[in-house]
């Protein structure tokens, strides 16, 4: 799960910025 959701909500922080 957190394997999937850390890189996940990184690319997400890299796209809002």
């Amino acid at each position: 799960a957190t394997n999937n959701v850390v890189p996940f909500a990184r690319a997400r922080a890299t796209v809002a910025a």
